[in-house]
């Protein structure tokens, strides 16, 4: 299942449509990278700056790739061809992330895939190890005000994508610089209606004023079909459509309105704030169904915004609204008598409540478990084809959005049909020969929270075959018993170099210190280095590298918790081979 809203956040939408925010990228060191830092040599043997493209175009794109990825070569001739349109406003620079691209190979592979934007070779240029680039391509943006933009981690095979790019940070409506992990947001085709049109479409109430998006990346909503406003981003992939009610609320009342959404469930959602806050996601297929938000006496403001994300879409594809309204005293009572009011515990809980469940305990010091399976797992071992789970929930956890997953199925439950006295109740399969995973979660379109993971275990021995398969024991010195007697706490540090390629780095010295002592780890053939202690906080720095790469002594890292994990890159020196 791919991750959520991987493409434009919320949070980011926001900051486009209300305020902006000026970026700098920041070295891992803390060095504040400006865009006159950024000064290369061509394969051509051209000097580059950015700062001086700056004065003549509107941004530069660093396009960051190796020529023996498949992905990155991919990316090049949808690259080419939107740089051919845009190339009078914007500059396009790529940078090799392999030493072993030497200036003439570069030629040769841009003769070779027709690319005629300028290339830096792998080993005259330590930029990538600055950014910590993880992965290629990597496409990086600096705007007019020489601020980075736009740091996106993606391959993309079709020139609209690299045109989105260009549009966005060459359009003359581009006035501030926002941080961008993802594809800009689609410019908005559709026209909306004017604000006192917008207005009768949903409101008779005169205190209820509604107005559409002022941005031209922001979609409006439209005449319904039958009533009230529809969402015009249909088939938009990373498009937001937003409308705002202004309300002066005479005293305490309650805003009442109906919604229908038909969309791709977790991924394509309605989301509503009130004053700024959300309050409400709504995702699926719900239906025409009527909701209220308890307002207090003064101004507030209610934003809709239907979110599209990169990619598919089901159903209509789309957010519906009608009736707004403003209710007080008894009519406003009787609407919040008639909304789903959902029970939550004080603390939130996942188990099994059958008989025969056995729940297996795991000393896990390192929090290991917890980090791969992003929230708190109870093990169980139950020797039958259902189970039976119970799930209470915290109450800062929003009751609307909470879902039960199997496994890797794409197969998602909604929970909340499932309430009783004690929370919520499901009954699941169990798998007969192997492990079945269960977790419980609340999905907005721009994050996935983990609330609990369940595990049944159908005997012993799978449950012996499991952890010995995932290393769990020899890795965070984890004790699984039905009681087991204590052990001393050890806490696990794992340090991985590896070069800018992402080829593990063997034979390096990592140095472990505190103030009470310091040890020393040589890097295995996987460019790892593990070291177990006791004690809670440890320095790390890279003592001694091989002779072939550049030492970054001056980089040291803090690891103040009980473990964890970090890493270094490190680079080649010119005309060093391994």
């Amino acid at each position: 299942m791919r991750l959520l809203k991987k493409c434009l956040t919320f949070i980011l939408c926001l900051t486009m449509l209300m305020q902006g925010a000026a970026y700098a990228f920041t070295y891992e060191n803390g060095t504040e990278l400006s865009s006159s830092d950024l000064s290369f040599q061509s394969t051509n043997g051209e000097e580059i700056r950015v700062s001086d493209l700056l004065e003549e175009r509107k941004m530069v794109l660093i396009h960051f790739f190796q020529t023996v990825s498949k992905a990155s070569r991919s990316s090049f001739p949808a690259l080419e061809a939107s740089y051919e349109r845009w190339k009078d406003q914007a500059e396009v620079i790529g940078i090799s992330c392999d030493a072993m691209d030497t200036r003439e190979y570069l030629n040769d592979f841009a003769k070779d895939n027709g690319l005629t934007f300028p290339l830096v070779a792998g080993n005259e240029t330590i930029l990538p190890d600055l950014f910590g680039l993880t992965a290629v391509p990597t496409t990086v943006v600096v705007d007019r005000f020489g601020a980075v933009a736009m740091l996106m981690v993606d391959v993309k095979t079709d020139p609209a994508s690299y045109d989105r790019i260009f549009d966005y940070f060459c359009s003359d409506d581009y006035t501030q610089s926002v941080w961008l992990t993802s594809l800009p947001p689609a410019r908005a085709s559709a026209k909306g209606p004017t604000e006192d049109a917008l207005t009768e479409l949903l409101t008779k109430d005169t205190r209820i004023r509604v107005t559409g998006p002022a941005s031209p990346y922001i979609w409006p909503f439209l005449k319904g079909e039958e009533s009230g406003v529809r969402s015009s981003n249909t088939g938009m992939d990373d498009s937001i459509a937003t409308l705002s009610a202004h309300i002066s609320a005479p005293c305490e009342c309650v805003f009442s309105y109906r919604f229908n959404v038909s969309s791709e469930r977790l991924y394509d959602a309605l989301i509503i704030l009130l004053d700024g806050n959300e309050v409400r996601v709504y995702s699926g297929e719900t239906g025409w169904r009527q909701d209220a938000l308890t307002l207090s006496a003064g101004e507030h403001e209610i934003t809709f915004h239907y979110l599209k994300d990169e990619e598919a879409g089901n159903g209509s594809d789309c957010a519906m609204l009608s009736d707004f309204a403003l209710l007080e005293g008894e009519a406003a009572e009787k609407t919040l008598e008639q909304l789903p009011d959902y029970p939550v515990s004080d603390q939130t809980a996942m188990t099994l409540h059958d008989q025969d469940a056995q729940e297996i305990w795991v000393e896990d010091p390192t929090g290991v478990l917890e980090r791969d399976f992003g929230g708190p797992v109870r093990i169980y071992l139950l020797d039958q084809p259902q189970a039976h789970i119970n799930l209470s929930l915290a109450s800062q956890y929003n009751p609307w959005t909470v879902y039960l997953k199997a496994g890797n199925s794409i197969e998602i439950q909604e929970v909340l049909p499932y309430q009783t006295e004690n929370g919520y109740e499901l009954t699941v399969d169990c798998a007969p020969d192997t492990f079945s995973l269960y977790t419980a979660f609340t999905a907005q379109p721009y994050e996935q929270q983990i609330l609990y993971n369940i595990i049944i275990f159908p005997n012993m021995d799978t449950l012996e075959n499991w952890f010995s398969y995932m290393k769990y024991v020899r890795m965070a010195k984890l004790l699984w018993n039905v009681g087991g007697d204590e052990e001393e706490e050890l806490f696990i540090w794992q340090v991985k170099v590896q070069d800018t390629a992402g080829n593990p780095v063997p034979g390096c010295e990592v140095t472990f210190s505190n103030k009470e002592a310091s040890a020393s780890v040589i890097t295995d053939e996987k460019g790892m280095a593990v070291f177990e202690s006791a004690e809670e906080t440890y320095r790390v720095s890279l003592s001694a590298v091989p002779n072939q790469y550049i030492n970054p002594s001056s980089r040291e890292v803090v690891m103040p918790r009980t473990g964890g994990a970090t890493g270094f890159i490190l680079v080649k020196k010119e005309g060093r081979k391994p």
